[in-house]
């Protein structure tokens, strides 16, 4: 499915959000944050064919989707059940996940990636940090 939904705290329901075309491709694994209070932001995830490593940023106010392009040249590689929490208003981490599920030889990642949010006229990510050095790779991770 490509859709996406919206949950109210207080109406307690889910509704669905009309975002129009341009949007990211249907996937899975993928890992997303909410920012600022009025944007939702996705990294990777996987499909039957490929294995992402795309930033997509959705503005619930605007509703619609825009690509987030990458202004340095560390991008975080392609990857799917990964995490990613928000830190600091504006810095997602991203560890761990997979990548290669497509060619069924699993790669398992131990990588931490800093991506700073930079929202102007155009969305942009910068990575500003990776560290390879982690604990042991693992795969559908989760935080709380």
């Amino acid at each position: 499915l490509n859709d996406t939904y919206s949950f109210s705290f207080e109406t307690r329901s889910w509704s669905i959000v009309h975002s129009g075309e341009g949007g990211p491709n249907a996937r899975e694994g993928h890992s997303g944050v909410a920012l600022f209070h009025r944007y939702f932001y996705i990294f990777g995830g996987w499909d039957s064919k490929a294995i992402f490593n795309d930033s997509w940023i959705l503005d619930y106010e605007k509703k619609e989707w825009s690509k987030v392009e990458c202004v340095n040249e560390q991008e975080p590689r392609a990857r799917e059940s990964h995490t990613c929490v928000l830190l600091q208003e504006n810095y997602v981490y991203v560890f761990g996940g997979q990548g290669n599920a497509i060619k069924k030889k699993e790669t398992y990642y131990n990588d931490l990636y800093r991506i700073k949010i930079i929202l102007h006229k155009d969305s942009k990510i910068g990575v500003e940090y990776k560290d390879d050095h982690g604990p042991l790779p693992r795969v559908s991770v989760r935080h709380w």
